[in-house]
């Protein structure tokens, strides 16, 4: 049977807030090198970096709810992996025609597509399949050398080894709190020591960023008992430190890109920051208005799919230091509107394939809602 879970609004207006996060990183980004430096400086270390963190809470607070809600642990697994790979698949090939489209009027637009190097450059076929695989980007491109970065990025993998031992931390935690949290930041840390001489991807892996997954997980098991004033308290000061620690050691160019390294030594900000949102974002649910922000949430995740590709589409076909200061307001909101737009259609256009299939599934378990 399917235990109800009553849904949690804030949830919605923090993957809002994620995905507002990054896009603002990966626009941020694209002003590197230009006469616009400081747009770089003020926003594209910081923002990234806090939004992809409170990213994998999301996705650990949404795992313990489906563990709950489900006592089938392979449906579990399925559900998953169809609510992953389905919005993935559709997003490759929408935007693959989009730009294609786009390509036939002007073809420098062709080399961001990653079949165009099958169709017209004799690429390889089967190097475009598999990487339409869930596995990790980074790890595919270092040792694999495949040159299809597109849709996705390298945070699908991550996710689908992160689900695959959510039930397994779930049972840990329900064990003890303490002995799992350390022991998950004991393996990211030790993982991150060993690793790291392999290159900065190292901290975009599934095992460093593991913590902050279960950051997540606790929020929802225990989320009663964290809004207590000396766990609050306690968090501060963690918070506080961690922002001194990470100003001091972290060798980034721009200031505010050391408030949060990439090393383990981030947790002491990401993680109080985490958990402070989410007191935050429950605390302001009965503002007017918050509800329309809150529909954009249900295409939270095909946005996380595209974004950067968009950024990168029309950031990389514009004269950068042309730009004015409005412009760049302007840019960043045409972009952000039309990120939205997109996803929209392709949220249209999966969801229907993707409830058919997750219908089938829980009439499978004789597990109905």
């Amino acid at each position: 049977m399917i235990n109800i879970v009553k849904r949690d609004s804030s949830i919605d207006t923090l993957r809002v807030l994620a995905c507002l996060l990054v896009i603002l990183s990966h626009y941020s980004y694209t002003y590197e090198g230009s006469v616009h430096l400081n747009v770089s400086g003020l926003f594209g270390g910081l923002t990234g970096r806090l939004g992809v963190s409170l990213f994998f809470a999301i996705s650990g607070y949404l795992a313990a709810i489906s563990l709950q809600r489900l006592d089938s642990l392979i449906q579990f697994y399925i559900t998953k992996f169809l609510r992953i790979v389905i919005p993935w698949f559709v997003s490759y090939w929408v935007l693959t025609l989009i730009i294609m489209c786009i390509g036939f009027i002007n073809p420098v637009y062709m080399a961001e597509v990653p079949f165009y190097k099958v169709i017209f450059q004799n690429g390889s076929l089967l190097d475009a399949i598999l990487f339409m695989v869930p596995y990790e980007t980074y790890v595919a491109t270092k040792f694999y050398n495949f040159e299809y970065l597109f849709i996705g990025e390298w945070f699908l993998g991550t996710l689908v080894i992160m689900y695959i031992i959510a039930p397994f931390i779930k049972k840990g935690l329900s064990k003890s709190v303490v002995t799992t949290s350390i022991g998950v930041i004991a393996i990211s840390i030790g993982s991150y020591m060993l690793l790291h001489h392999l290159g900065d991807y190292v901290w975009w892996l599934w095992v460093t960023r593991l913590p902050e997954f279960v950051l997540g997980m606790i929020l929802y098991q225990y989320k009663e008992i964290l809004i207590q004033k000396k766990i609050i308290y306690a968090c501060l000061v963690i918070g506080l430190a961690g922002f001194i620690v990470n100003y001091q050691f972290n060798q980034d160019t721009h200031i505010l890109w050391r408030i949060i390294s990439l090393n383990p030594l981030s947790f002491l900000v990401t993680m109080p920051s985490i958990y402070f949102l989410f007191i935050l974002i429950r605390m302001v649910q009965g503002i007017p208005g918050i509800k329309y922000i809150n529909k954009l949430a249900v295409n939270g995740y095909a946005i996380m799919l595209i974004q950067h590709v968009v950024i990168y589409l029309v950031m990389h076909h514009i004269p950068i230091n042309q730009v004015s200061r409005y412009g760049i307001v302007f840019l960043f909101f045409f972009i952000v509107i039309l990120i939205i737009l997109i996803s929209h259609i392709i949220q249209k256009l999966y969801k229907p394939l993707e409830d058919y299939l997750v219908d089938i599934v829980n009439k499978r378990y004789k597990i109905y809602k």
